[in-house]
């Protein structure tokens, strides 16, 4: 239930109240107020509560202190004129003050004005105030007793010693007779968590509404930041219970490619298609630093570890969002590529076992016990992505294997002799294979 709107007609407010005082009203949230988050708690049953002063609430305006109220069991009720819940429950206080006289005293609080609240009061109630106790402007008891929903009620014994905080519902009858015995057991416990919230941040930065929950989703994206590589990883955080996508300072294809391939398929500039009237925001053959300004650009996807398999489909959905001038597509499409396949039947590559493990640098590459494909992997991403052909393992082979080439990778002929003693090959074939198409996005499309 949201509070009422400060634009409203005060005709119209008090004709809401009216029906809201006929209902089951439930605790209510005040605008956020910038306050470090923590929990509100910070008194435990039987701590001294200090002698606080209730400004213009005794005889002939003066002020009262807390010690002046001593053999009385003190409720400090906080209340603001959006909140329903707090205005339907003044008749029970009003009776209850009533019943137990000089046993208790109810002081309604709030932080908003005097001259407001009265004034409301009066029209709400055919121009009568409540009897009860009334402090506002208040700064000091809301700064004392932190809380963040409404109603909000302060319990103080007859000795001046906190005793509980507590939500409507146990103020009653019976929750005052136990209150005023010092049994609180069965008194609920009200716990309000206050979260620092700034409207000139982001939520979560700079703790802006707290930290990033465990577990959370959230996305973030941004133009180019000067100073920062050209990055894509997936990787689990120090937060095992989310997976986090990860691309900074690339360009557009670059972005959908590793949002589309989903670490199964290289989509780079060997892979894609531009069908745009206008390329010039996708690439650029001199690109000048105005131009990776801007066109480059970061992305960050963080979902729960359930939704880790559909990271990739929601990021593409994402930048489908971001770019909406562009339509992006996997087709299948003819295209030249460099094929690894076996030349005979003979198995020179089958493992001897040992660790899964792979060494390599420009002049050496020494793969033991792990699958094929991880050398074509990195053949096509690292050693031969220079070329004009995407790189495919059409070897067939399923079982670990162990290989070691002593040529330099970037040189084909000089990696095919090395292959050849294990009987394999890179070919130049003609294959059908995923390309990433950018066209235009047509009108209402």
């Amino acid at each position: 239930m949201g509070f009422l709107c400060p634009f409203f007609s005060l005709r119209y407010c008090l004709m809401c109240l009216a029906i809201l005082l006929t209902m089951r009203v439930a605790a209510q949230v005040p605008p956020a107020q910038p306050a470090r988050a923590e929990t509100v708690k910070t008194f435990k049953k039987g701590d001294v509560v200090p002698d606080l002063s209730f400004p213009g609430i005794g005889p002939e305006g003066r002020d009262i202190k807390l010690s002046a109220l001593k053999g009385k069991l003190v409720i400090l009720d906080f209340w603001a004129t959006w909140c329903g819940a707090c205005l339907a429950k003044i008749p029970a206080m009003e009776k209850l003050q009533q019943q137990y006289g000089d046993r208790l005293a109810i002081i309604m609080v709030t932080d908003q004005s005097k001259d407001m609240t009265e004034s409301f009061l009066k029209k709400l109630r055919n121009g009568r105030l409540p009897g009860l106790l009334r402090v506002a402007n208040d700064k000091v008891l809301n700064s004392v007793f932190k809380h963040r929903e409404l109603p909000h009620y302060v319990v103080i014994d007859p000795a001046g010693r906190y005793l509980v905080e507590t939500g409507s519902d146990d103020i009653s009858q019976a929750g005052i007779e136990a209150m005023l015995a010092g049994k609180v057991a069965d008194v609920k416990v009200k716990k309000d968590v206050t979260a620092y919230w700034n409207g000139q941040l982001r939520l979560f930065d700079e703790g802006n509404g707290g930290s990033v929950p465990a577990g959370g989703s959230r996305m973030v994206f941004s133009g180019y930041i000067p100073g920062l590589g050209g990055h894509y990883s997936v990787s689990r955080m120090k937060d095992t219970t989310v997976s986090r996508l990860t691309m900074t300072n690339l360009a557009i294809p670059r972005l959908f490619g590793f949002a589309h391939g989903a670490r199964k398929v290289n989509f780079d500039r060997r892979r894609i298609i531009f069908l745009c009237k206008d390329t010039s925001r996708l690439n650029a053959s001199n690109p000048t630093d105005e131009w990776y300004r801007d066109n480059m650009y970061c992305y960050e996807l963080v979902v729960p570890k359930a939704m880790e398999a559909q990271k990739f489909d929601i990021a593409v959905r994402d930048l489908d969002r971001l770019f909406p001038w562009l339509h992006v597509s996997r087709e299948l499409r003819d295209q030249k590529c460099l094929v690894l396949v076996r030349t005979s039947g003979v198995d020179k590559i089958k493992s001897k076992g040992g660790k899964s493990e792979v060494k390599a640098d420009l002049f050496a590459y020494d793969l033991t016990n792990a699958p094929i494909k991880r050398f074509v992997n990195e053949m096509d991403l690292k050693y031969l992505q220079g070329g004009a052909q995407a790189v495919l393992d059409e070897t067939n082979y399923s079982g670990p294997v162990d290989l070691s080439l002593r040529a330099k990778l970037t040189d084909l002929e000089a990696v095919n002799k090395e292959l050849s003693r294990y009987d394999l090959k890179f070919e130049l074939r003609d294959k059908q294979i995923d390309m990433l198409v950018f066209r235009d996005r047509e009108p209402n499309k």
